[in-house]
């Protein structure tokens, strides 16, 4: 009875509990900080600051932080060929230009700039994790796409390549530029994998140059 009574009581200390970082909101004000940072480093020029520019740059940084304002901007198709068009942040963007405004530049660096706060957000466990992984997206040069396609030499290899072009969210610069695949036999692999994601609700990002055509 000694023992039992004099056996000393288990205690019951709690863990350590380690708080997670905040991180760096997906905000405008960071979002444009790792855009410069990214831009310079893509092109080693600062990113040149005109009305037509900043209009350009702030009307996507919008859409991607779905910022209701967004749906103001003057660069915004929101009839065509006489039938209205209803924007919304659940549908992907089509980007129209002249050649050399800045389109491709501006998309590619935003993309590497997004990528690389989720990195730094996954690496250091942000609280923040999940706002910069909606947003990322990865970026393509169209002819790159047909070159890595036509390099294929099994089926195998085929069916992997179009899994990985029809999911996730995905940009495809230069897009009506392309030359027609000829592996497999002829093919307009650009319109295969936007069909493809389109029948799999993958979000999409084009760009192309304007012609009085399309």
């Amino acid at each position: 009875r000694f023992e039992r009574d004099n056996k000393p009581k288990q205690v019951n200390v709690p863990k350590e509990v380690k708080t997670r970082p905040q991180g760096e909101f997906s905000n405008k004000e960071t979002l444009w900080r790792a855009f410069t940072k990214e831009f310079y480093e893509q092109n080693k020029v600062n990113f040149e600051k005109t009305p037509d520019s900043v209009l350009n740059i702030s009307s996507v940084m919008k859409y991607f932080l779905k910022d209701e304002t967004f749906f103001d901007s003057p660069n915004l198709i929101k009839s065509f060929n006489g039938k209205e068009i209803l924007p919304n942040f659940d549908k992907g963007l089509l980007i129209i230009g002249n050649y050399g405004n800045g389109k491709s530049s501006m998309m590619k660096a935003i993309s590497g700039a997004v990528n690389k706060m989720y990195i730094q957000a996954y690496n250091e466990n942000w609280q923040t994790l999940k706002q910069w992984q909606n947003i990322r997206f990865i970026y393509h040069n169209v002819h790159d796409v047909v070159t890595d396609f036509e390099c294929i030499d099994n089926h195998e290899s085929k069916a992997n390549f179009y899994k990985k072009f029809s999911g996730f969210r995905h940009c495809y610069d230069d897009i009506k530029k392309e030359k027609i695949a000829s592996n497999f036999g002829k093919t307009n692999l650009m319109k295969e994998i936007i069909e493809k994601r389109y029948d799999n609700k993958a979000k999409t990002f084009l760009i192309c140059n304007y012609h009085n055509d399309y």
